[in-house]
């Protein structure tokens, strides 16, 4: 992930999906999936502009950065399935932060 943040340039948007749930975890033999909030941790040169979740057919956005503010509706966090193993598909979208010099 890091190397995305490193190869874009500065106010360049990255568009990124990964598999989310309400903690992180390797499921054997197959692949991990994250808190959404491990993701924008990593990413700390990114400014989140959206995150949203996919479950079934319906999108919900959990995080909007609008006027200049991020929001986010802890409620569609909360409506995710606490059992091991379910999650859903989390897309974000990030912005580099122009100031920043690597």
């Amino acid at each position: 992930m890091l190397s995305f943040q490193r190869v874009l340039q500065p106010n360049g948007r990255l568009y990124f999906s990964v598999p989310v749930s309400k903690t992180n975890k390797l499921c054997f033999n197959a692949h991990r999936v994250f808190h959404p909030q491990t993701i924008i941790e990593v990413l700390d040169y990114m400014q989140v502009l959206e995150v949203s979740f996919i479950k079934g057919f319906d999108t919900q956005v959990y995080m909007e950065y609008r006027d200049g503010e991020l929001f986010v509706y802890d409620s569609i966090f909360d409506s995710l399935s606490d059992k091991s193993k379910d999650y859903v598909v989390g897309l974000f979208e990030f912005r580099k932060k122009p100031s920043i010099l690597q």
